[in-house]
């Protein structure tokens, strides 16, 4: 049987922290959820870092040169879910997913895509 493009369901999840370790054990968690219910996946991705760089002067009125510098990392990983419209198990385990990533997620904020 020839799989239908209009059958296929692609999911992309894509979540965001500024916290590099507690995004790496919630993808840990997530990688072994999806194992368990034997989902098809791609790995995670990683996506570049994204850094903000702030000035601020220390004394506006005497001494230019005394100056903190701040800096704020985002880390930002996707994982893309593949899903068989016409299999109703399939559908169920990944509502089954997406309720684990949405009740569990404290310190990550995700953004799910919908693709046909």
């Amino acid at each position: 049987m020839i799989p239908n493009s209009k059958n296929n369901l692609k999911i992309s999840i894509h979540f965001k922290s500024f916290y590099f370790k507690n995004l790496t054990k919630f993808l840990n968690k997530i990688t072994s959820k999806i194992q368990t219910l034997n989902l098809n996946s791609t790995n995670t991705v990683y996506l570049p870092i994204k850094r903000q760089r702030f000035v601020v002067l220390r004394s506006p009125h005497i001494d230019k040169k005394a100056r903190e510098h701040f800096e704020i990392r985002s880390y930002h990983r996707l994982l893309v879910l593949n899903c068989n419209l016409l299999n109703e198990g399939d559908l169920y385990k990944i509502k089954l997913l997406l309720n684990y990533i949405k009740n569990s997620s404290s310190g990550i904020q995700f953004k799910i895509q919908y693709l046909i």
